[in-house]
């Protein structure tokens, strides 16, 4: 049966129409950073005067379908609903090009630092992770360190001065290097572990370092194989 005004299918049964929905102001302006590599939203300036936190999912979604992000500053943005930061945190480990993630100045110790850090160990690209002067405790210390089990990409990890890490914060850090092979760069300056502990930690680290140098070398052989070298 036909329907006056309604295209039919080969089937011969009414098609319906695709009604296309209208987008935001704020979706347009991000649509149109879609082909910037290095984007910067530090403390909310690049913004052009949109509040991101009213439309969460747009933000994330542009995140995370970016397909030519290198890297992203958000210093700053300062998301003050934990159910937000969490969305920004899955649109990152999302998407595949991002290499350096400045998340510094946004007092993630006050906030589900826990929540962020597991929706952002799934990332793969990103390999520089900026998280100094953020207010992280001892329990946010935590959340780093389940961080570091689960992420298998960062290779520098920026921790520098959040004072409330102390010793116990560094212990629960240090030893979540039994399970992470890939951090070769960590910065600790201003975080109150201890000078045993940091010394501990930044044996882990050349550890690792020679690990990814070694593996490297080993690989060079075979790949000078496939190429034709010598």
């Amino acid at each position: 049966m036909s329907i006056p005004g309604v295209p039919n299918s080969p089937s011969g049964m009414p098609m319906r129409r695709q009604v296309k929905r209208d987008t935001t102001e704020f979706e347009d302006y991000l649509s149109g950073q879609s082909y910037v590599a290095h984007v910067s939203f530090a403390f909310r300036s690049g913004l052009d005067g949109h509040n991101y936190e009213s439309e969460p999912d747009a933000f994330a979604d542009w995140i995370r379908d970016h397909l030519f992000l290198e890297s992203i500053d958000l210093r700053g943005i300062e998301p003050t609903k934990d159910e937000v930061l969490i969305k920004i945190g899955k649109g990152l480990a999302g998407n595949r090009s991002i290499a350096c993630l400045n998340f510094t100045h946004n007092n993630l110790g006050q906030k589900d630092v826990r929540g962020f850090l597991l929706a952002l160990a799934e990332n793969v690209s990103i390999w520089r992770l900026e998280l100094h002067k953020n207010q992280i405790d001892v329990n946010g210390a935590k959340a780093i360190a389940e961080f570091m089990r689960e992420n298998v990409g960062v290779t520098h990890l920026n921790l520098s001065h959040n004072p409330l890490i102390g010793e116990e914060g560094a212990r629960h850090i240090l030893e979540a290097f039994a399970e992470n092979g890939s951090i070769y760069v960590m910065k600790l300056a201003g975080c109150n572990c201890g000078e045993e502990l940091l010394a501990a930690i930044n044996r882990c680290c050349r550890r690792n370092r020679a690990a990814v140098a070694y593996k490297m070398e080993a690989d060079a052989p075979q790949e000078n194989k496939r190429t034709g070298g010598s």
